[in-house]
This record gives C-alpha cells, structure tokens and sequence, in this order.
C-alpha cells in the first residue's frame, strides 16, 4: 500500500508541477525579460520625442532597435496570456517600423513634412501604448510597477500627440474616402 501511495504521491507532484507551477514559472520569467527590454525601449522612445520637441527636423539616429530578450524568450511567450501576447507581439512590430522610418529618414536628403508627423504620432502612440503594456508585464512578472517615471506634464504631452496622430490619420482616411 506504502509503495502505491509512493507512487501516485509522486505522481500527483508531477502534474502539479507540469501542470500549474511550471508554466506559472515560465510566465513570470518571461513576462520579465520582455519588460526589462521594452522598459529600454521606452525610454529610447521618450528620448526620441524629447529630441524632436526640441528640433523637428532632427530624426536621432543613434537609437538602437535591436530585440535580443524578445528573441531569448520567443519559443516561451506562448504562456503569456493571449490579451498580452497580442499586445506584445504589436509592440514589436510597430518598434519595427520606427527603426525601419528613422533608417529611411537617415538616408533622405530632406525628409517629407508628412511623414515627420505620422513618425511623431506613432512614437507617441507607442510611448504610451507601450507604458500600458509595460504595467502589465511587470504585473505578470510578479512584481509592482516599476515603469518610466514620468511627469503629469510630459505624460499630457505625448497623450495630446497621440490624440492629434490619431485625429489626422481619420481626418486622411476621410478625405480618401471622400475621392
């Protein structure tokens, strides 16, 4: 009788591992590793928005957008909740087309007013996006909110960006409508 209590007790801690305490595990760490790198990618972000608050013509180049944590975690992130994963998985992708416009921007002798604008809106609808996203990260990665700090002001500042981006891609898509 000992050895079959023996057997399935041991049993019974492998499915509870399997089952729940490992892919909690999983969650949590990779929930981390991709705060940490997004955490650094926003704060590339802000600094990109305060550059240009200061010259608009200026486009920083020296901003790296490389992925490395998203890259060690890739085969986990599938423990993340899905709500997350599809924001995560946006976040990447929209900081994609950031690094591939201040690419083009560089190689442009004088870059088109227009796309300045659509540039500055989606950085700021990523900086603040990407805060939201930030939080609940950290949330999953068992620890408190630990974001960018940022000002009343500046967090106006970039929400106000955000709503004028916004407001000129639907003004645009109505005149194309329109034709």
């Amino acid at each position: 009788m000992e050895l079959l209590a023996g057997l399935f007790g041991g049993f019974g801690a492998i499915v509870l591992w399997e089952a729940f305490l490992k892919p909690l595990s999983d969650r949590r760490q990779t929930a981390r590793v991709l705060a940490a790198e997004i955490r650094w990618h926003l704060q590339h972000f802000h600094e990109i928005i305060e550059i240009r608050s200061r010259d608009p013509g200026m486009v920083p180049q020296d901003r790296p957008f490389t992925h490395p944590g998203f890259e060690a975690v890739g085969s986990a992130i599938g423990a993340l909740p899905s709500d997350v994963l599809i924001d995560v998985l946006a976040f990447y992708r929209t900081a994609d087309t950031i690094a591939s416009l201040t690419k083009d921007f560089a190689e442009a002798d004088a870059p088109d007013l227009g796309l300045l604008e659509d540039f500055d809106g989606i950085l700021s609808v990523q900086a603040v996006d990407g805060s939201k996203l930030l939080a609940r990260l950290e949330r999953l990665g068992g620890g408190k909110h630990l974001g960018l700090r940022l000002d009343d002001e500046e967090r106006k500042r970039i929400a106000s960006l955000a709503e004028a981006h916004v407001t000129t891609v639907q003004r645009r898509s109505e005149l194309r409508r329109r034709k």
